[in-house]
């Protein structure tokens, strides 16, 4: 009598097929939102970034702008009045960054250094910084405009010699051509930051 024959089963079954199918779509998903999930928190990072360094940069022209103004008693020249209200001031700054004063002996040198109009101001609760030439011709008021911020809200204020807090500048006939000793400006941000700056310019330093 022959023995039965053995018929060696090939490939998988309907049932393993499926469950391979069913572990691998679970693996994808799961490599999938990890993927998304790594995306997404990149470019939030990447705005938070942009975000921070966008500000850090407008505090920084904004305190440089101020520190380094230059007045009409220091040059001699009507042009460098400084200008300033509650939410804007302008101001006449050296275009390469120095400090200097009439005090110092080579102050004439400085002064041919080429000058420019500089401009803080707020419009469509955006923080905008406008720069122009201040003695170029052909320019007229073309004012080269740059937005920098989104701001809650914006406020300065000009301590004069006698410690006197305004929030107008020149407060005075007396404060024509002169600079404030100190300004002080409150910038909250669009997410809710205050942030507090209190600048003396160099000239009322040296």
């Amino acid at each position: 009598m022959k023995s039965p024959t053995l018929i060696k089963q090939m490939g998988m079954t309907l049932l393993e097929v499926l469950i391979a199918t069913g572990i691998l779509t679970v693996i994808s998903a799961m490599a999938f939102l990890s993927i998304d999930n790594m995306v997404r928190s990149k470019t939030i990072l990447n705005q938070q970034t942009e975000q921070l360094n966008q500000t850090n940069l407008a505090f920084y022209l904004l305190q440089n702008d101020l520190q380094f103004a230059i007045s009409s008693q220091q040059l001699g020249v009507a042009e460098a009045e400084f200008v300033g209200g509650i939410q804007s001031f302008t101001l006449t700054r050296f275009k390469r960054q120095i400090a200097t004063s009439p005090r110092v002996e080579d102050h004439n040198a400085a002064i041919n250094q080429p000058l420019q109009k500089v401009r803080w101001y707020i419009r469509d609760q955006q923080l905008e910084r406008a720069v122009l030439p201040a003695h170029s011709t052909g320019y007229g008021e073309n004012w080269q405009t740059r937005t920098l911020l989104p701001i809650e809200s914006f406020n300065c204020s000009y301590q004069n010699a006698a410690g006197v807090s305004s929030n107008q500048w020149p407060n005075e006939g007396g404060e024509n051509g002169m600079l404030p000793n100190s300004i002080q400006c409150l910038v909250v941000t669009e997410s809710g930051q205050a942030n507090e700056f209190n600048v003396v310019p160099w000239e009322k330093i040296w």
